[in-house]
């Protein structure tokens, strides 16, 4: 709907951070939260204490290796220098030899990617483990490894990074990523690029209806932290979309709030609709669930809905790089996204001036279709949305109520208004999408 130019080299942002070794809590997630700040300077980092209770779940220690290697008679087989991924994520520290039978229970691989190293993660077990490529476990052929993890586990603090654009309402709009998954990037870096590109957007905007909320938190516990932290967010915001596995090929997934029929689940149906050629809908946690189960949980109730292009082959694994992602598969995403915040801005309710139907060949808006065939679902649009102008529904809500382009009931709307019959009020959303009418535009 509103016309923008790109406000970051999204690429570049991810070429910086991609290598990182970023996890729940460490040093190379707080590195990368301070490249994000020179992408978008108003950001702020918050840190909560490890070891501290947030809801039922508490704040793991910070994560630093030291090192980590096996050795088969004095020869290094796996070493964590080469890439972060070899040593499970978490790993608990271990120092000794052992033999093959008990090795094996602590490696892993996967056979549908022979050629990668998975990703695997045990945040709460104390357990260790090391990850290879399913075709180097052949070279696993002595009776006993030496292995040592050199981790260190401390307190200290799990730090989320968030910027808060304030609009003309406190009611806020969470835009949500996750910054963990080491040196991966399509999960979830490039749901952090999209989130930046979008508020720089909305910060150029002359004005804003709703305040906006974006979150880079390492995954679940970093959104756990903050809500915990932040009651009056939860209090604030009307909604909310997570977003990740966006630079890849295939289809677009758009996953509905845990409603499943919210004001927010038909904007991004229609947005996808309206802008991408291969799509589905699947329903609330049935696509690659994240922060959004947060978001939407029992408890805190704010919808939230999610876009992803999941699944895709190099899923947690180390072939997850660079070379994978795509510009325009990024734009793409990001646009949809802005799509369902234009719509939401742009949003009003619309009250008739004069009773009865709006004689459109007096006002120079009749759609002549029978000269011009391509006009005929503007008509056919106008038959459907006429009756529903009654000054109770908004402008998305009429679209929803009949199942219609919501560009189709902004152009009627538009017109009727420029013409002086109609006259436009404010529309807020709220937690059961309510139509607030304030003040006439």
């Amino acid at each position: 709907m509103k016309n923008y130019t790109n406000s970051i080299n999204m690429m570049d942002l991810l070429a910086r951070i991609a290598p990182l070794a970023r996890t729940l809590a460490c040093e190379a997630t707080d590195k990368a939260f301070n490249i994000m700040k020179e992408y978008i300077p108003t950001a702020k980092i918050e840190g909560y204490s490890t070891g501290s209770k947030v809801w039922t779940w508490t704040i793991p220690p910070r994560w630093e290796v030291n090192k980590a290697q096996i050795s088969m008679n004095g020869q290094v087989l796996i070493d964590y220098s080469d890439h972060p991924l070899t040593l499970v994520n978490y790993s608990r520290p271990f120092k000794g030899r052992v033999s093959n039978a008990e090795l094996k229970k602590h490696l892993w691989s996967d056979p549908s990617q022979p050629n990668a190293i998975p990703y695997v993660f045990k945040y709460y077990q104390d357990n260790w483990g090391f990850c290879v490529p399913h075709t180097k476990l052949d070279e696993f052929n002595s009776d006993f490894y030496d292995v040592e993890v050199d981790v260190s586990l401390d307190a200290g603090k799990l730090n989320v990074f968030y910027d808060f654009l304030s609009g003309t309402s406190k009611k806020t709009f969470i835009i949500c990523s996750n910054i963990c998954h080491p040196a991966q990037v399509n999960d979830s870096l490039t749901g952090v690029a999209v989130g930046i590109d979008i508020m720089n957007r909305l910060r150029a905007r002359k004005e804003r209806k709703y305040s906006y909320l974006f979150l880079a938190v390492p995954e679940q516990i970093g959104s756990i932290a903050y809500f915990a932290n932040n009651p009056i967010v939860i209090e604030n915001s009307i909604g909310g979309f997570f977003s990740e596995m966006l630079g890849t090929s295939g289809p677009m997934v758009g996953q509905k709030t845990r409603d499943g029929d919210t004001y927010f689940d038909f904007l991004m149906e229609q947005s996808l609709k309206s802008r991408v050629k291969d799509y589905r809908i699947v329903p609330f946690l049935k696509s690659a669930a994240n922060d959004e189960k947060v978001m939407d949980s029992p408890g805190v109730d704010i919808p939230s809905f999610a876009i992803t292009r999941a699944p895709y082959r190099e899923y947690h694994t180390s072939d997850d790089n660079m070379s994978i992602i795509k510009d325009y598969n990024l734009e793409e995403a990001r646009d949809v996204l802005q799509n369902v915040i234009d719509f939401m801005e742009a949003d009003y309710v619309p009250r008739l001036r004069n009773p009865g139907p709006v004689f459109l060949s007096g006002y120079d808006l009749y759609p002549n279709w029978y000269d011009d065939p391509t006009l005929l679902p503007l008509w056919s649009s106008f038959i459907d949305v006429m009756p529903k102008i009654e000054g109770r529904l908004s402008v998305i809500e009429i679209a929803k109520k009949i199942n219609c382009d919501p560009e189709h009931v902004f152009y009627w709307c538009d017109r009727f208004h420029e013409r002086g019959l109609l006259d436009k009020y404010e529309h807020l959303v709220d937690r059961r999408q309510r139509s607030l009418i304030g003040e006439e535009n």
